[in-house]
């Protein structure tokens, strides 16, 4: 069984087949604000949303959560469906997990569909242990045996957790009264048919003869002038910090229905289970005064609602669908979101999440929600908490658990007071069914991959007809020669597919694993393990890949591990590993080696951390304040041992909605250290209260508040925030941050902070990998271009601009040995020149004109980074060179040329999504295309260590990764990348799609030439009459031993301004290596991999095949080692770029 979880979603194998629907609201584009309220100064609010006072309805409870807007509507005619899988949970609800790409970006989410008329399901409403507290959904429903669950209402984050609105439970238990202006509510009636309406509590407070009104109910907000109830429900949160800092205030204390004690301030403490806390405020404190020890007082209340009373009741705050109508609404914030609906009649319920701030999905606005609640069913919705709150639980069949199924933005499941439940009727107990599943990480796909010899751990889950667990212990039996013991671990034997059944009595289930080739690679799941808390576990896995580039975690089992165990215990379960640094170890850095069927990769580990200073505030005078809603400066003070400080003054009694002071330093502090894995700094508090957050951006300009504690300390005290492991680097600091949230709190003061430090790992290092040589790259020979076969060029970043003209001669020179290639055309992907202004674009184009059109050599230019630096778009680019992406299909195969000058897809418009999935969708039905080539600047993956030339966004990578794997195993047709950007070249595959990086073709290579750091280009060959591999078999294919044809061979062809080449004399039945050097300026660099030459022989045998009885010697290339066979002489020639020489051999 699976623990409650963040569910792993894998989109690169998730993705399926293309479909386009109409939507019916505006997708938005966005951009990030800082947290807190946005640039605008407009303001979150969680009740008396007025737009055009600034004050909108809040996302979540959290009012300093990032907004990230949508300024600008863009109307999208179609979704790019990337998976949408519906699975039951329960009779009468089902889950529908989904995913799409529209022109606002990814979207992920869940929705929860019910048969309330079915009458087998009841939604309840579930809460903490008390009102005036918090914990993670998790906890609420699991004791109440839900079968799945969502967040729901706002409440009084960070002080007393009480939810905002009223609450009731079916069993008629009244938890709470709304708060003022929180009276929206859903539930479902007596006849179990859902509803929305509004909600209010009506209650008397009687004594003597005499009463009042009740004017709440266990609220973290007593009304105006009103008199709230607090019963031992409420919990122990301070009843006086609930008073709105009322003057006159009063106490009553009810205990068995008489009046116990009476005082003028609001007490605090949990209550006795006979008690009652009476308070009043203003003149409801007027109104108890009659009250006196001794008196009897009886309290009578209920909640109202519209229409008939709610049987169970939550409360909402925004409504997004009337009667079939989405409700026009002023915010165009995008966020995570809960929302609640039913269909006109009320008998069907609607529960959605919709994950937000993160690359995988960007929120919706409200009016976004609204309409895809209308489109699945709904009349009529609700907006539930939000943002960091959001969070869906389902149960698997078979399972007595419940998995997490959305991604909460805060990365973790943040407490919440209260949600609703759902609650089916109990089953028979009996077997009905069974579900069989890999027992790790159940719903990552690529455990549904095993290689030969190694194992697969599976297990099959027992379930009733109502999908709730039943204990057994299933026989299992597999094909393909496979054996499977009687716990279910799987061991394949040869590639292909496996199908595993586990069955008792007559209730069967197959499961078809993947028999990936032979494991030749291994990798660990993360490039370094880091144990920031030598107290603390940290995990890892081993990935194997086979010569395709499939890759399958490996399980533990089969897995080696040598690790210095004075330092570290590893140990393995399923297929996770687990480090613990050793009692009494603090710090310290080790390799882990591992092993699998003589393959070895390592695995890095740091324990603890190294702390450097990022600024002692000694440029304290050129930090600069800014303020959302508040008042404040910065300025230096004497710091916490004599040095210099930063002294933040800040004011925030100038708003009631959320307060920020940020202290941003003179220019972003890029963090070069390494990964960070903790900001600190010290704060001379001034015990007001204020909290406090660092403000920073990730590698890919994403931004982030990471909250640190409230300052209820005065002098000085050390903060630390850790800082998430997830984010791609470099990490930027952009401020550090106060603020107040609370609307009835309002002070100034001030802070000083000084010694700004990070924590980043002991610095470590596994040994160097050797580099993986793709067969893509033919090495050895030339490129055929027989029959139909055909080849083209790619060359990228030359990088000159009209004002320095240097590099042009590379660019010419590049162009002219393309041209005499005599390839059908040219691909130029990116960076060609180094600015973006219409001189250099003039500049290019004669370029281009002199050497390629005036040739009649057709050529395609896409933009990269370079092509919109000044001016910040291809506005420039697309006035002198037309379209910035293309699609066209030549002698049989597509290409597809995109724009990612921004490093992204997206950036380029959602127009290039609706290409590319177009293109794959047609080459994968018209039997008239034989296989298809995408391209463009950013490649994917950046396979230097530092990864800093890929795609930026991780997301569209995985996504492309995907589409093109899908087409692959499905057509059975060619597919191959080939970018530019990184400075070197380079080849690899993912799923047996090669992809290729073009060096450049001008500019000065990135790396060393032993990396692929050298200047030129690339020959592309493509064979049409190539044989299809369809899936079934390209898992026993050998990509080095492709047969008479293979679709894709590149030659990497570097600029030669001399070759040379030695071979020595040898003896008969001797070896020697023969030394050949490319010359580029003044680089130089042995004739290895990835550089193409063409190799042949006047009395020397090439290859390693078998040489004919007149040969010398033999050579062969993929060894660089000559072997003497009989006396005499013979030549030996290369040539590499149309560069020739040759040597001669003398055998003695």
């Amino acid at each position: 069984m699976t623990p409650p979880s963040l569910s792993s979603r894998l989109r690169r194998t998730a993705v399926v087949a293309f479909a386009a629907l109409p939507l019916v609201v505006a997708a938005p584009t966005a951009y990030a604000a800082p947290g807190g309220p946005d640039a605008t100064g407009t303001a979150p609010v969680t009740s008396g949303a007025d737009p055009s006072t600034g004050r909108v309805p809040a996302a979540s409870s959290d009012l300093a959560e990032p907004r990230v807007l949508a300024p600008t509507a863009v109307q999208t005619a179609n979704r790019l469906w990337l998976s949408d899988v519906t699975r039951p949970v329960a009779p009468a609800v089902s889950l529908r997990s989904f995913e799409w790409l529209d022109a606002g970006g990814f979207m992920r989410g869940d929705l929860l569909k019910v048969d309330l008329a079915a009458g087998s399901v009841r939604p309840d409403y579930i809460n903490a242990a008390k009102v005036a507290s918090a914990s993670p959904l998790t906890e609420l429903a699991d004791p109440r045996r839900t079968v799945a669950a969502v967040n729901g209402d706002y409440f009084d984050i960070n002080n007393s957790n009480a939810p905002q609105g009223g609450a009731k439970k079916l069993d008629g238990t009244i938890v709470k009264g709304p708060n003022p202006g929180h009276n929206r509510a859903l539930g479902v009636g007596a006849d179990g048919l859902g509803r929305i309406s509004s909600m209010f509590l009506q209650g008397t407070v009687s004594w003597s003869g005499t009463s009042t009104t009740l004017d709440g109910l266990n609220q973290s907000a007593i009304p105006a002038n009103g008199v709230t109830a607090f019963t031992p429900a409420w919990g122990a949160y301070t009843r006086s910090r609930v008073t709105g800092g009322a003057t006159k205030v009063r106490e009553v204390i009810v205990r068995d229905g008489a009046v116990e004690s009476v005082a003028t301030t609001a007490g605090e403490g949990q209550l006795a289970p006979s008690q009652v806390a009476l308070v009043g405020r203003g003149t409801g404190a007027d109104r108890l005064a009659g009250l006196a020890v001794g008196d009897k007082v009886a309290l009578d209340y209920s909640l109202r609602n519209d229409g008939d009373n709610l049987a169970m009741a939550i409360s909402g705050n925004t409504m997004l669908l009337e009667d079939g109508a989405v409700v026009p609404q002023g915010d165009t914030a995008i966020h995570p979101r809960t929302a609640v609906g039913f269909d006109a009649d009320g008998s069907t319920m609607f529960l959605l999440t919709v994950d937000g701030r993160m690359a995988d999905s960007r929120g919706m606005t409200y009016a976004e929600t609204g309409a895809f609640l209308k489109e699945v069913g709904a009349d009529d919705a609700i907006n539930l908490d939000g943002g960091g709150s959001s969070t869906m639980l389902a149960r698997e069949a078979g399972e007595d658990d419940l998995d997490v199924e959305n991604q909460p933005s805060d990365g973790g499941l943040r407490p919440v007071p209260d949600g609703i439940g759902l609650f089916a009727d109990a089953g028979s107990g009996q077997v009905r069914g069974l579900r069989l599943v890999t027992a790790s990480d159940e719903e990552n796909p690529d455990l549904l991959r095993a290689f030969p010899g190694l194992t697969r751990q599976l297990t099959g889950l027992g379930h009733d007809e109502t999908y709730a667990p039943v204990a057994t212990t299933p026989a299992y039996r597999a094909t393909n020669a496979a054996t499977v013991s009687p716990t279910g671990l799987v061991k394949p034997s040869a590639p292909g597919t496996t199908t595993v059944t586990a069955q008792i009595g007559a209730v069967k289930e197959s499961l078809d694993l993947t028999v990936l080739g032979a494991l030749q690679r291994l990798r660990p799941s993360v490039d370094k393990v880091s144990i920031l808390d030598p107290t603390q576990p940290a995990t890892f896995r081993i990935v194997g890949s086979d010569a395709n580039g499939f890759e399958t975690p490996l399980e533990a089992g089969d897995v080696t591990l040598d690790a210095d165990d004075s330092l570290v215990s590893v140990t393995g379960d399923g297929v996770d590993f687990t480090v613990r640094a050793k009692p009494g170890v603090t710090t310290g850095a080790l390799v882990v080696r591992a092993t699998a069927r003589g393959v070895v990769t390592h695995v890095p580990v740091a324990i603890g951390s190294v702390s450097t200073t990022l600024s002692t505030f000694d440029e304290a005078a050129s930090w600069r304040f800014t303020q959302a809603r508040a008042a404040g400066s910065v300025e230096p003070a004497p710091g916490r041992e004599g040095g210099t400080g930063l002294k933040m003054t800040y004011d925030f009694t100038q708003s009631t909605a959320t307060r920020v002071g940020y202290a941003r330093p003179p220019t972003p502090i890029t963090i070069t250290q390494g990964q960070p894995l903790a900001l600190g700094v010290w704060v001379h508090g001034d015990g007001k209260g204020a909290w406090t957050s660092f403000g920073i951006s990730d590698g890919q300009g994403k931004a982030a508040s990471l909250y640190g504690p409230y300052v209820t300390w005065t002098g000085w005290k050390y903060m630390e925030v850790p800082v998430p492991q997830t984010l791609p680097g470099p990490v930027t600091l952009n401020f550090v941050a106060t603020i107040e949230t609370g609307a009835a709190r309002s002070y100034t003061g001030a802070v000083v902070l000084d010694d700004l430090t990070v924590k980043t790992a002991p610095p470590v290092s596994a040994p160097a990998t050797p580099v993986a040589q793709d067969p893509v790259v033919q090495q050895h020979t030339a490129l055929s271009t027989t029959g139909e076969q055909f080849t083209y060029a790619v060359m990228s970043d030359g990088q000159f601009t009209a004002d320095n003209q240097s590099l042009v001669p590379a660019v010419r020179r590049t162009m002219r040995e393309i041209v005499a290639s005599r390839p059908d055309f040219v691909v130029i992907t990116g960076d060609l020149v180094d600015t973006g202004y219409p001189a250099d674009f003039a500049l290019a184009k004669k370029v281009i004109d002199e050497e390629l059109t005036a040739k009649g050599l057709r050529w395609y230019y896409l933009p990269g980074n370079h092509e919109i630096y000044g001016p910040g778009s291809t506005s420039n680019f697309s006035a002198v060179f037309g379209e910035t992406h293309h699609s066209f299909v030549h002698k049989g195969t597509r290409f597809v040329l995109l724009d990612s000058s921004t490093g992204t897809l997206r950036g380029g418009g959602f127009d290039q999504w609706q290409m590319l999935r177009s293109a794959l969708d047609d080459a994968e039905r018209n039997d008239a295309v034989h296989g298809v080539v995408v391209g463009w600047h950013h490649p994917p993956r950046d396979p230097s260590p530092v990864k800093g030339s890929q795609m930026t966004d991780r997301v569209e990578a995985e996504t492309v990764e995907g589409w093109l794997s899908d087409f692959r195993l499905r057509s059975g047709k060619g597919a191959l990348f080939v970018g530019g950007h990184v400075g070197a070249f380079s080849a690899g595959r993912v799923d047996a799609v090669p992809y290729v990086v073009n060096g450049n073709s001008g500019k000065a290579p990135s790396t060393s030439p032993d990396e692929g750091g050298f200047s030129g280009w690339t020959t592309v060959r493509i064979d049409p009459e190539a044989p299809r591999t369809p899936g079934a078999r390209l898992f026993r294919a050998d990509p080095a031993a492709p047969g008479p044809h293979s679709w894709a061979r590149v030659q990497i062809r570097p600029h030669v301004d001399e070759l040379t080449v030695s071979a020595p004399s040898v003896a008969v039945g001797e070896s020697a290596p023969v030394a050949t050097t490319v010359i580029q300026g003044t680089r130089s660099f042995p004739l290895a991999y990835p550089v193409s030459a063409a190799w042949s022989g006047n009395g020397v045998h090439v290859g390693s095949g078998r040489a004919p009885g007149s040969a010398v010697a033999a050579y062969d290339p993929a060894t660089g080692r000559l072997t003497g066979l009989r006396a005499g002489t013979g030549t030996l020639t290369v040539v590499v770029n149309g560069v020739s020489r040759t040597a001669t051999v003398t055998v003695g």
